[in-house]
């Protein structure tokens, strides 16, 4: 008994000290929300079938979804899907299956997939080398810069968009599949991401503490160099190495 009295004074001190600091919500602003919501018949049977269901559901809207148009006035033959598993690589599936039909119609084939590892491989390469390279542009900004915290939290990703996408083809092309499986840190990438951030954001702070020591630019992307073979090797390890060159049968 004196443990809950004891209790609701510590609140109702605590109710009393919090008032007096700017922006606090005060007991007759409190009291005012409270009011502003009126537990009509409406209200209350809101409140009964929103609490015992999910919104979503309560939400549906048959008449919408029946209202919907489903035929399409151009259809494109994929011949069989194409699986990302779990990875964050929809954005290179998605582009890449755009272009797969050219292929199929071209050669006549059955099916035809290009390797979502190879450019998958490529990104990476090519993220880390912006992630180190904004580090060496933002090295006088200290670290609680909001621009220098956003890089070091997030220095490499799986994301992308189309452009990345376009990008990464005009310089290293595609391949077929078959030149560069998937390989179970393609299918599944969050421990590699994982290591590739920590090791970015170790490469990111050295590049920092040598701009601190008075290191001039060119030592700094000299380092780079080092830091992406680095990087590179790990990519190796993980995905394979991309094909300079290859031979495909069809």
């Amino acid at each position: 008994m004196w443990k809950q009295i004891l209790f609701i004074l510590i609140i109702t001190i605590g109710l009393l000290t919090a008032k007096d600091k700017p922006g606090a919500i005060t007991i007759e602003q409190l009291n005012q929300i409270q009011k502003s919501v009126k537990m009509d018949t409406y209200t209350r049977a809101m409140m009964h079938a929103v609490s015992g269901n999910a919104i979503n559901k309560l939400a549906f809207n048959r008449e919408a979804v029946q209202g919907l148009d489903f035929h399409f006035a151009h259809r494109i033959k994929t011949k069989g899907i194409t699986n990302q598993k779990s990875s964050g690589r929809c954005w290179l599936f998605t582009a890449l299956n755009t272009i797969r039909p050219r292929i199929i119609q071209k050669y006549h084939l059955k099916s035809f997939e290009f390797s979502e590892n190879y450019l998958y491989f490529w990104d990476q390469f090519e993220k880390a080398n912006l992630f180190l390279e904004a580090v060496i542009d933002s090295r006088k900004k200290p670290l609680k810069d909001r621009e220098v915290e956003w890089l070091f939290k997030n220095p490499i990703g799986d994301g992308g968009v189309w452009n990345m996408m376009t990008d990464l083809v005009g310089k290293y092309g595609l391949v077929p599949k078959e030149a560069m499986a998937e390989s179970f840190n393609s299918e599944n990438t969050r421990l590699m991401q994982r290591i590739l951030k920590r090791k970015l954001r170790e490469h990111g702070l050295k590049l920092r503490s040598l701009s601190a020591r008075g290191k001039k630019l060119k030592t700094l992307r000299k380092e780079k160099l080092r830091m992406l073979a680095e990087i590179y090797r790990i990519l190796v390890i993980s995905l394979g190495p991309p094909p300079k060159t290859f031979s495909w049968r069809y």
